[in-house]
């Protein structure tokens, strides 16, 4: 690989362009692109990119991180709800009132205050 492939590798990357599109576009092999860019320490294909903003993230940022910034973080989760793991509201019944209420983590009773009734009247069996 020449220096001038090397350069166009870079600039190919750095326009945003992914490991397979580069190998395409230069005519060299997948596999010689993402090893000259591993031994470059170029980040992978979706790492070092911003989820929302696609601008490059700094060299020096964690491994996992997807965000240049708080903002893009936020208006990134705001605009994919469907990504949360938790995303999905399950339906319980609370076994004290009766009210069918929704929760997105696991929940046996509807409020704190249907749970402490419930336990003041398990210590009023007991006795």
């Amino acid at each position: 690989m020449t220096d001038k492939d090397k350069k166009h590798l870079a600039e190919l990357r750095d326009q945003g362009y992914t490991y397979q599109q580069i190998a395409e576009a230069s005519g060299i092999g997948l596999s010689s692109v993402k090893m000259f860019f591993k031994r470059n320490n170029t980040p992978a294909d979706d790492s070092g990119i911003c989820a929302q903003c696609k601008k490059r993230l700094e060299k020096d940022a964690p491994k996992k991180k997807r965000f240049c910034s708080e903002k893009c973080r936020i208006k990134w989760w705001a605009e994919h709800p469907e990504q949360l793991s938790n995303a999905r509201e399950h339906q319980y019944k609370c076994p004290f009132c009766g009210k069918v209420f929704y929760s997105y983590k696991p929940a046996k009773f509807c409020s704190l205050t249907c749970y402490h009734r419930s336990r003041q009247k398990a210590g009023e069996k007991d006795v």
